[in-house]
């Protein structure tokens, strides 16, 4: 009889779906470890991300513009492929002056953004980029896709009317100025712009008149009140400027920027005396203001009064930024070209020229 041989039991398949099942264990463990560090990881990016934001909008509000530069410059390096970081940046170098390198951030958050509401925003912020650099027909461009996007938005419309300005074209100039007015006919602004037109083109009689609708619909808008007197100082008619001012310090009594510039339009009419006292008064408000302390000593040197005159110029230099050193010297330079054997405004004109220099060499330490 022939002995059947039974079969050896293989534990090949049980091996083998027991290596399936820890394959794909592992795998899903790794799918499971991988979706945690993704999710971990997005949180901890997102939280670097908003305390980037948040740095430099602290640093921006406090006017650390290069600060505030670095901190957005570390959202766009932690989200190259959002729009927020390269705007926000923009601005800060807008803010230092670094024209080139904000129309290049706004470019790149144009590219990146959207929504046609922030699209205009960044168009507009690349236009004003344009403006201070000078590209005028390139600032029309983007202050026209702004409009575009966003059609009557009347600071994009104020902001085209400067750049046809600045290119001479005064046709467009004024339809944008009229377009602000219709659509606002009780506010100032409108009138405001179509003043600087009219006084760019040469006509200071219309220039005059919208100046004073300006002022009538807002006793608030400083610019109306400075302008006029600004034209008016400009065409040698220093009293009537002087009277402009007067008429804003009946809204803004204690507004000492107001004080200092009457003070200055009672200078140049020659009338000494009201312009020490105006500029008392500017500083009584506000001891802060340089320009005033400049044109009080001014005064004083104009009236012969050097002992005067140097310590009022001597105690503001500590407090004068390089600009207002030399707008003093372009007043005093004036003021010897009427003068020239006033020794007290000599003696100013050296002074201020020594602390000018003395700051020169100090900045380049």
């Amino acid at each position: 009889m022939i002995e059947q041989v039974k079969p050896k039991p293989t534990l090949w398949p049980l091996f083998a779906v027991l290596g399936l099942a820890s394959v794909l264990g592992l795998g899903f463990l790794g799918l499971l470890a991988a979706a945690f560090y993704t999710g971990f990881h997005r949180s901890y990016t997102d939280g670097l991300y908003r305390a980037s934001r948040a740095r430099g909008d602290a640093a921006y509000a406090r006017r650390d513009y290069q600060a505030a530069a670095d901190a957005y410059g570390r959202m766009v390096e932690l989200r190259p492929q959002a729009a927020r970081g390269y705007g926000l940046r923009a601005d800060s170098f807008f803010e230092m002056g670094r024209y080139t390198a904000a129309i290049a951030d706004d470019t790149q958050a144009i590219r990146l953004g959207h929504g046609a509401q922030y699209l205009s925003h960044l168009h507009y912020n690349r236009g004003s980029g344009y403006e201070a650099r000078q590209d005028f027909a390139l600032a029309v461009a983007d202050y026209t896709e702004a409009l575009r996007l966003t059609p009557g938005d009347a600071e994009t419309l104020q902001a085209r009317v400067a750049a046809y300005q600045d290119l001479k074209d005064f046709p467009h100039a004024f339809q944008d100025a009229d377009a602000v007015i219709a659509a606002r006919p009780m506010g100032s602004k409108g009138y405001l712009v179509r003043a600087y037109v009219w006084r760019a083109e040469g006509d200071h009689a219309r220039a005059a008149a919208d100046y004073r609708r300006a002022m009538g619909l807002s006793l608030e808008d400083v610019g109306a009140y400075e302008a006029l007197a600004q034209m008016y100082d400009g065409d040698g008619r220093d009293d009537e400027a002087a009277q402009v001012t007067r008429a804003e310090l009946q809204a803004r009594p204690d507004d000492a920027a107001c004080w200092g510039r009457l003070g200055w339009w009672q200078y140049r009419a020659g009338n000494y005396a009201a312009s020490v006292n105006s500029s008392h008064r500017a500083l009584g408000l506000d001891s802060r203001l340089a320009f005033v302390w400049l044109n009080l000593g001014l005064c004083y040197a104009a009236q012969g009064d050097w002992p005067r005159a140097e310590r009022t110029y001597t105690g503001v230099f500590p407090h004068c930024r390089n600009e207002d050193l030399q707008a003093g010297i372009v007043d005093l330079g004036e003021a010897l070209k009427k003068h020239p054997d006033q020794e007290a405004l000599q003696k100013s004109f050296s002074l201020l020229m020594e602390a000018a220099k003395e700051q020169r060499r100090r900045a380049s330490e």
